[in-house]
């Protein structure tokens, strides 16, 4: 059985993977973007305001990372969620943001956008 992972990045670091599920299409992962963008809208916040959120969000987890700080499990959750959120809002494309692998592979934690 094949392992498919989706690697993310910010600013050229890398952030986290996730391993996805083969019985999961990949629109199913989109949907954490979505969720992640309602629950700032039924908190009253605005789409810009969520935007910025995310970003400020995933410049702490790289800066944590060029750090070599801990990252917690739930950051790698939100960071994902935050990934597909600015998806979501169309300031990204995928291509910008994720690498998705059949297989995990080992990166080079100096590895940046730009090397690949």
């Amino acid at each position: 059985m094949k392992k498919y992972f989706i690697y993310c990045y910010w600013n050229d670091i890398y952030i986290n993977k996730w391993k996805l599920e083969q019985r999961l299409p990949i629109e199913h992962y989109y949907k954490f973007g979505d969720d992640l963008i309602l629950s700032g809208l039924k908190q009253g916040r605005g789409l810009k305001e969520i935007e910025t959120i995310m970003r400020i969000f995933l410049d702490k987890i790289s800066q944590r990372k060029k750090n070599k700080q801990a990252v917690y499990r739930s950051d790698h959750l939100l960071a994902v969620q935050s990934i597909f959120g600015l998806i979501k809002l169309k300031k990204y494309t995928e291509h910008d943001l994720l690498l998705i692998m059949k297989r995990s592979i080992k990166l080079n934690k100096k590895l940046t956008l730009k090397n690949r």
